[in-house]
């Protein structure tokens, strides 16, 4: 923010300032070590990796709808299948193992007679918490 009192002290005060940044000595390209500037790795891949899938909804929902040869209802079919079948069974999938992990982990958490059970229930005795020790 220019000061409205002092525009020549304030430039001077920049001009110096930057000046004195140009006259540190600053080594050029050549002077680098060019090991620096050329860098190997130590370990070279043996294999090259294999390319990155394409997992872009276009290109994956004409792939899939290019077995259809424009008939429109097996357009709609596999259309039907990829957005709404598919990821209705995954969900449900996905919500059943949560459901059934849950109730294991519950039974096993505080049922126990394991080390782990004896560890938690001399560990709260110790701190005077409450609960199922």
């Amino acid at each position: 923010m220019p000061t409205p009192h002092l525009p020549q002290l304030q430039d001077t005060l920049l001009s110096s300032s930057f000046d004195s940044l140009h006259s540190l000595d600053s080594p050029t390209a050549s002077e680098y070590s060019t090991s620096l500037l050329h860098h190997h790795h130590r370990y070279q891949r043996q294999h090259p990796l294999p390319p990155i899938p394409d997992l872009r909804f276009e290109q994956s929902y004409l792939n899939s709808i290019a077995a259809a040869n424009g008939v429109w209802w097996k357009v709609l079919l596999i259309t039907m299948k990829d957005q709404v079948l598919l990821p209705l069974l995954q969900g449900l999938g996905y919500n059943l193992v949560l459901i059934g992990w849950k109730g294991w982990n519950l039974g096993a958490g505080w049922g126990g007679r394991g080390v782990g059970s004896r560890l938690r229930g001399w560990w709260w005795g110790v701190n005077y918490w409450e609960g199922k020790a």
